[in-house]
């Protein structure tokens, strides 16, 4: 399973994404889904609340969530309890660059890739 905090993923390629927020949603999810691999559960986390453009539903084949909380920490603190309330963290990999997050889900049993990372494999040729 792999759990993507969106807002990071999108902060490691500083294009411009901020002046249509939604829009750069979409665009990650569709390019997220593309490299999904085959028989994985991919979440994609959003801090804030569902908008009309990016629902909380299936997209793809992913599985797009919300925080919920308010916050500059909601997504990060809807991940820790997805990894903690995991039978298996151990088949879990976070993608994400923030530090407590990354600490605190690697304590739990997690792996841990980095956004810039995981951008770079988005854009890899395929």
């Amino acid at each position: 399973m792999w759990i993507i905090d969106a807002y990071n993923v999108l902060g490691a390629r500083p294009d411009g994404w901020w002046r249509n927020r939604m829009g750069a949603l979409a665009r990650l999810l569709d390019e997220i889904a593309a490299w999904r691999p085959a028989g994985e559960t991919v979440v994609v986390m959003i801090d804030g609340w569902p908008r009309t453009e990016v629902p909380e539903r299936s997209w793809n084949g992913l599985d797009v969530r919300y925080a919920h909380r308010r916050g500059p920490d909601g997504a990060d603190n809807a991940i820790i309890e997805m990894v903690r309330e995991s039978d298996d963290p151990s088949g879990m990999t976070v993608v994400t660059s923030d530090a407590r997050l990354r600490s605190q889900v690697l304590e739990l049993g997690a792996a841990v890739e980095g956004a810039g990372t995981f951008r770079e494999r988005l854009d890899a040729p395929v």
